[in-house]
């Protein structure tokens, strides 16, 4: 399940007409780089809507280390000023973002920030995952995510506190703990978690949160 923070800084749609390259320099060096429309067509479209940039750059320590995963990467998006494009009001995004991983242990964190445009405000967060694996099969992780808004109504809550509380506020924080049952590793598990989640809503308009909430299901992609 992504944290919140990805939610609402990153882009939620899942394909984009564009171009893009890839790839890995000596093994350790990992990059990516991309020019996109943000055109909302479901298929192959670039006659409306801004268009974004997207840049990635990566270093895996893993040899050095002596761990099986040890990666750092700094992710970089410039939007074109277009509301009601298929992606978030942000003309800049910015993330630095870990992975590490040695035998059972591992933790994953994110700490990311972008520039609002539009009636978007500026807002920034972070995210951190621990998380042990038992086995090839059986998981729990744990994960803090936090999010502040330089002014109200910039964060939205996420899918499923969304049905309960529509509105927008300013500062976020959530606790989630899960239980990873993997069929073949993450592209099929049955997926258990319990969060506990608050918003602050300095405007008071409707977007005050807290409560608890618990998922379970069979998530799949290939």
């Amino acid at each position: 399940e992504r944290n919140n923070l990805t939610n609402n800084l990153w882009f939620t749609a899942e394909y984009f007409t564009g171009l893009s390259v890839s790839g890995k320099v000596n093994s350790r060096w990992l990059y990516k780089a991309g020019y996109f429309s943000s055109d909302d067509s479901n298929g192959i479209e670039v006659d409306s809507g801004g268009s974004f940039a997207l840049l990635s750059l990566g270093y895996n320590f893993a040899a050095k280390m002596n761990f099986d995963k040890a990666i750092i990467r700094l992710d970089y998006v410039n939007n074109d000023d277009e509301p009601g494009s298929n992606t978030p009001n942000f003309s800049q995004v910015a993330s630095l973002s870990t992975q590490w991983e040695k035998s059972k242990w591992g933790l994953s964190t994110d700490l990311s920030g972008g520039k609002g445009f539009a009636e978007q405000s500026d807002l920034w967060g972070f995210s951190l995952m621990p998380f042990y694996s038992f086995t090839a099969f059986h998981q729990v992780v744990l994960r803090y995510t936090f999010i502040d808004s330089s002014d109200d109504n910039g964060i939205s809550l996420g899918r499923y506190e969304n049905r309960i509380v529509s509105g927008r506020g300013n500062r976020y924080n959530e606790i989630y703990a899960g239980f990873n049952l993997f069929f073949y590793s993450h592209k099929m598990k049955w997926q258990t978690g319990l969060q506990y989640t608050t918003m602050e809503d300095d405007a008071d308009d409707g977007g005050e949160y807290d409560g608890w909430g618990l998922t379970t299901g069979l998530r799949m992609y290939w």
